[in-house]
Order: structure tokens, then sequence, then C-alpha cells
């Protein structure tokens, strides 16, 4: 493309919905769906088909400002079709009389132009110019090739108080691009009227019903802009990996209520016209296990009756009835002190030894709805021998939710009940074990922890003191403690060292959620303070 970019500063604001009293001398909002009398299209040369349209041929959905179903466009992608002609266009508007008009002047407009590149690197360009002598010399007012109201359009004003008291003013929109992307406008308006984005701020604040949730649980967002910020054009935006942000489809109202199956972080890019600003974004973490899952209650450990060991794949963790979460008979063993992976379609062997005969029964929640089904349950032995593994095969099925999720093993009293519906039931004997696994994809095998997989937060009841072992050396890790209520408690950025210790004597007596967060990983890992 032979364009040079020009770098301009522009005065282009979005409008605030309310206006200060103006006249208004000229509009045009393409109702008709057709090209409107007395405006030239040009193609500048090239295919006549390469023109401004005005019925949205390729079904565009452009929303935000006050687009409706007729608006201009220049389409330049049409469709994903590739025509290898250069794609330039200019639509001029009208002779308008602006004889009457004094003052400050200003020209409006919806607009949503969406970027490829630029004209450096063969991408598209838009340009707006003015004619005050009935087209014989232009001045540019814009002249850019960066995203402007893309995905949600916004209204844009620009200063054309040069053109008051003349009779013929043009106003004239040039696309150039090749195989690229659109630029959409609708409702062009030329009035009197004071500077919109006058002390208007772009800030604001996102907030959340709970900070940590189970897996594909639901998140409420709201955000909360700065009080002259009230009225402008605002799009959420959702991140897995904190650096690259997608703008979610619809989203543009201050409250945003979603499912979250993975950690995720949601911010909001507020716009005033060129100027955007995207609001520092808040973070949702998925918390497979801890405190996702019933709590079965057992007696507290007597002796007898509770399991040993537990085994599976890469798994052996070997136990002697601890409380380690303060309920009676239960203990969760998080991924930070033992896991394994186990891959969808292939089998394994699982192994529990108890110290007496009992019976025992496994689950593992495999479609990671926080919910152990009778679906997802193992009878392990219906009559163990004390001292001795019981074991049992378990293929793993291929339709396995791949990620981490939660097992639960338990014992009991040989005659009593320990069936595949009894995974939260409460005991009068045995022990129940919670365990976070992982389960790598069927195909390909992904899991999605790698920097972490090694992590390890201790000791699991604290007088207020833990100490993270990362396993390696780990760049731009961020800790969060979050309580039961959801609330974050604490926040900070770790060392890039492979050991640290954290202070956390400030917290009150509680059971409390750590993470550990990377660009693409997090492990969340429960913790008891108990002075």
């Amino acid at each position: 493309m032979k364009v040079k970019l020009l770098t301009l500063i522009l005065f282009v604001t979005s409008i605030q919905q309310s206006m200060n009293a103006q006249t208004v001398y000229y509009t045009q909002n393409f109702s008709g769906g057709t090209q409107p009398a007395g405006w030239l299209n040009d193609s500048l040369g090239f295919p006549s088909s390469h023109v401004w349209e005005f019925n949205n041929p390729f079904s565009r959905v452009i929303t935000g400002a006050g687009f409706d179903a007729n608006f201009a466009i220049f389409d330049s992608d049409e469709n994903l079709t590739d025509d290898n002609f250069a794609d330039n266009g200019s639509l001029t508007t009208e002779a308008i009389n602006l004889s009457a008009a004094n003052g400050q002047l200003f020209l409006l407009i919806d607009q949503q132009y969406r970027a490829l590149g630029g004209p450096a690197s063969g991408g598209s360009a838009y340009k707006i110019e003015m004619s005050t002598n009935n087209g014989t010399t232009w001045n540019t007012l814009v002249y850019d090739s960066l995203d402007l109201g893309y995905p949600t359009a916004i209204l844009t004003s620009y200063d054309i108080s040069a053109a008051a008291g003349n009779a013929a003013v043009k106003i004239k929109f040039t696309y150039t691009g090749d195989y690229d992307w659109w630029w959409a406008i609708d409702n062009i308006k030329i009035q009197n009227q004071t500077d919109p984005c006058a002390g208007v701020t772009l800030a604001g604040d996102i907030n959340a019903d709970s900070l940590i949730i189970c897996n594909n649980g639901a998140v409420n967002l709201t955000f909360t802009p700065d009080a002259s910020a009230d009225n402008l054009p605002f799009q959420w935006t959702i991140s897995t990996d904190g650096i690259n942000y997608t703008p979610i489809a619809g989203a543009t109202s201050f409250t945003y209520n979603t499912l979250v199956n993975v950690t995720s972080y949601f911010s909001v890019i507020i716009s005033c016209g060129i100027d955007s600003v995207e609001i520092a974004p808040l973070q949702i973490t998925v918390n497979p296990t801890s405190g996702c899952y019933c709590y079965p209650q057992s007696p507290v450990c007597g002796g007898t009756d509770f399991i040993t060991n537990v085994s599976l794949n890469t798994l052996t963790n070997s136990s002697n009835c601890d409380t380690l979460n303060l309920i009676s008979g239960y203990s969760f063993y998080p991924s930070s002190f033992v896991t394994t992976a186990i891959k969808g379609g292939l089998t394994y062997t699982m192994s529990v030894t108890t110290n007496t005969s009992n019976i025992i029964s496994a689950w593992i929640d495999y479609n990671r709805n926080n919910v152990y089904e009778a679906t997802e349950w193992y009878q392990i032995a219906a009559t163990s021998v004390a001292n001795v593994a019981s074991t049992l095969s378990i293929t793993v099925p291929g339709n396995a939710v791949p990620g981490p999720t939660g097992m639960r093993v338990r014992s009991r009293g040989t005659g009593s009940p320990n069936g595949s519906g009894d995974a939260c039931t409460d005991f009068f004997s045995g022990e129940s074990e919670d365990y976070e696994i992982l389960i790598l994809d069927s195909i390909t095998g992904l899991n999605n922890m790698n920097q972490l997989k090694n992590i390890t937060i201790y000791p699991n009841l604290t007088s207020g003191v833990i100490t993270v072992d990362m396993g390696q050396t780990v760049e731009n890790a961020q800790l969060s403690v979050v309580d039961v209520t959801g609330k974050q408690v604490e926040h900070l950025k770790l060392n890039a060292t492979q050991v640290q210790t954290i202070d956390l004597t400030n917290l009150s007596d509680g059971i409390y959620y750590v993470s550990i967060t990377t660009a693409n990983e997090v492990v969340s890992n429960k913790i008891v303070i108990r002075k």
C-alpha cells in the first residue's frame, strides 16, 4: 500500500448522552439503506465494486453508540474474500450550508473502525477530511490505522469550528486497505456544543461477589466507573493468562454474570474517542477441590477402621487418620502435598490399605462438576484384609474433563453401607480422605500445570507463617489469600526464588485458600490458621 501514515493529535471524543443546549445544522443516519442523494461514492480508480455500501451486505453485527440496521460501511474483508485488488474508496457528503453557524462547531459520528496492521505493513487506514469550498481544497481531521470503536462502536466528535459561516462545506471519508477489515459510520451530525469530555476521568472499579469459586461456578461482576464517566461506552474483556484479553460479545452493561471453569481475569475497556483505558483486572480463581465438595464426617480417629495408604499411578500417600482440616475423621491432601496425573482412556491400578477389615469406596470427579456421582464410584473392597493393600484396575473415561479435580476415598466397618451414593453420608466408623489430582486430555495429554506442578505450601496447619517452595525459580509469580467467604485478605508478588517464607500472622484463626499464580497457571491450597 502506497500510503504514508500521518501522526496527528486530534480532538476525538466520545459523547456523553446528556448534551448542553445546541443547534443542529445537519444530520444523516442512512435510514433508507441506500446512498444519500447528493453524496459521492468514489472507488478511486479501483474496481467499481470497491465502494461504500449501505445495506450491510456481509451482516456485520455492530453494537454500541447509536448504530441500527442501516449505516454506511466499507467492508474490505468481504466475508473472507480476497480479490487481490486494493480496497480503496471515498464517500463524500453533499455540500452543507453552514453560513448561519458561528462559534464552536462539532462534527459528531458514530463509528467502528476495525484495524488490521496499518499502511506500513500493508494494512488499512481511515481518513476524514473537510472542505469549506465545495471540495476544491481539503483539510485532514484524522488519518489513523488504530482500532476505533471496536469491538463496541462509539460516538466521536471532531472540532470543525473553521467551517462555521461557510455555505459549501463537505466531509469526505476515505478507506484504504487490501483485504483487511472494515469501517462503519452512522448518525452523522453537525452542531454547536461544548467539549463533551471536559473533566471526564477514564477510571473505575471492578468487583465480584466472590474471588474464589468452584469449577463451573457462577460469578457476578460489577463495573463502577468514575462519576464523570457514567455515560461513556465500555466493553468487558476476559483473559485466562492475565496478559491477552478478548472482548466478551455483548458485555457492555455495568454488571456481567457468567460461569467460570478456569481461573480467569476480567477487565473493562472504557473509551472516550481515541482515548481508552483498561481498568485494573480482577482475578477470579477456580478452586476445583477445597471447599467445593461436601464434607462427610466420621468418628474422631480412634485407632481402627482408618486408611493407612492410598496409591494411584505416581501418588503414594501413607497416613494415620490425620484431621488436617478440623473435621472429624476427614483429611484433605491438596495438590501441593501429594498428587498424580491420570489420562483419559488409560487404565491404572488403585490400591487402598486400612488397619482393620473394612469396606472401601473411591470416587473421582471425572466431569469436574464438584459432585461425587454414582457413575464416578469404585468399590475397592467389600471386605479388606487388615494392613494388606486392596487393589482395583480403573479405566479413566475418554470423555473425562481435563484439569485438576477431586478424588475421595472412604473406609467403613464391614457390614455397613459404603456404596455409590455414600460419598457425602456421615459414617459412624471409618475415615474419609480427599485428594486433588489432575486429569490429562485423552488426545493431547496436556495439563496446563508445568511451572507449578512441584509447588509445596506448608504447613497446612499453621500459627500464621507458611513456607512456599516453588520447586524451581519462577518469574512474576503472585500469591493471594482468600477466606471462606471469598474475600481476598492478602495479595503480594513473590520473589524469583525457589523457597520463601510468608507471614500471615495478621489473619484471624480459620480456613484460608492460598493461590499461586503465574502468567498462565494457578495452583490453590487450603491452610488452617490456629494460634
